[in-house]
């Protein structure tokens, strides 16, 4: 009986853990760097909205999605970069997804930080 109400006790914590802000925060904060030069203007998107950075260094808060990520970089004297970052699961999704109808875009998360080598004209 012990280890009945033991082993309850241990997937009932498992459960409440594996819920963690990834996983039921449908925002996320990210950071974007463009060394070695500050200043430059920022697009970010993906099927759920548009973000901008007027100049980096930046954070942004964007709205979570199992699609990719599209970010845009321009600055007056270097190549225009165009970057893709993909999501990944939660580690909530993968353990316990196969017993969810769907998955939600709050299922995916993207990197905390991306940084984006600005390349001078020319070069």
């Amino acid at each position: 009986m012990k280890k009945i109400i033991w082993l309850v006790s241990l997937l009932s914590a498992l459960l409440v853990a594996g819920c963690s802000s990834y996983c039921c925060n449908n925002q996320q904060p990210i950071y974007i760097d463009t060394p070695p030069v500050c200043g430059a203007h920022c697009t970010v998107t993906n099927n759920r909205g548009c973000w901008l950075i007027p100049s980096t260094p930046g954070l942004i808060l964007i709205l979570r999605s199992n699609q990719p990520l599209f970010i845009e970089v321009r600055k007056c004297g270097y190549c225009d970069q165009h970057f893709c970052v993909l999501p990944r699961m939660t580690l909530n999704t993968l353990v316990f997804g196969k017993f969810k109808r769907c998955c939600r875009s709050s299922d995916y998360y993207y990197p905390d930080a991306v940084h984006i080598p600005m390349v001078p004209v020319g070069q």
